[in-house]
């Protein structure tokens, strides 16, 4: 391997070890940041939040939908579904991404990045 080679390889080497750092560092601080969603002293806030969104779908909480009504019971949210749970979550951290990969979630649950295509338009890709 020539000199210029070993060299282009540990300037790249180099870059991805500063990039897991970064990203590393960035998890770190997110994390500090985040509001612990899921935490008992969270419970009043939960509560209040989850019968604001019951009632703005039309329900009680007596005839709440089931996964509604069971988190409200238990003032859990992991009661919640995926869905619901994540709108409790985007509610507390409304400038936190879910994920640092850029992941979504579709109307019907499935998970996708967005892409760009090579002529511009862009995509899901599903996972």
């Amino acid at each position: 391997m020539s000199d210029k080679n070993k060299k282009a390889e540990e300037v790249f080497n180099r870059w991805i070890e500063e990039e897991k750092e970064a990203k590393k560092i960035a998890i770190e601080e997110r994390t500090e940041k985040r509001l612990k969603v899921n935490d008992p002293e969270n419970r009043e806030a939960f509560l209040s939040w989850l019968k604001n969104r019951i009632e703005s779908n039309g329900f009680t909480i007596e005839n709440a939908p089931e996964y509604m009504g069971k988190a409200y019971k238990s003032g859990n949210p992991k009661d919640l579904n995926q869905l619901i749970w994540r709108e409790w979550y985007e509610f507390n951290n409304p400038n936190d991404l879910y994920s640092l990969d850029g992941s979504q979630i579709g109307e019907r649950g499935g998970t996708y990045n967005l892409r760009v295509s090579k002529n511009g338009t862009t995509y899901r890709q599903y996972f």
